[in-house]
């Protein structure tokens, strides 16, 4: 079983920043009770779209990592970690 230590010391790693826009859409279906489902307690939605050229790169990793913890914390962080694993470096922001 991954733990969120784990995940986030693969970000560093990595240096990955957070997913390219339509990967971290992806991503963020997976989590059950995301901000889509209507729960106001779930973070925000991606920083994609518009958000996106308007966010720092530093703003998108955390809420990126606020969508990890939220997956924690709803049992499906196995299942975001399996997707992160399986994309392509050019799907990845990195800085």
């Amino acid at each position: 079983m991954i733990t969120i230590e784990a995940v986030l010391e693969k970000i560093d790693e990595q240096r990955w920043v957070c997913p390219q826009p339509a990967r971290w859409n992806k991503l963020h279906e997976l989590i059950p009770n995301n901000c889509f489902t209507g729960n106001l307690e779930a973070p925000g939605a991606p920083l994609i779209l518009s958000s996106w050229w308007e966010a720092t790169p530093a703003e998108k990793k955390a809420r990126f990592i606020e969508h990890l913890r939220w997956a924690e914390s709803q049992g499906a962080l196995e299942a975001v970690y399996t997707l992160m694993l399986n994309l392509h470096p050019k799907d990845w922001l990195q800085g």
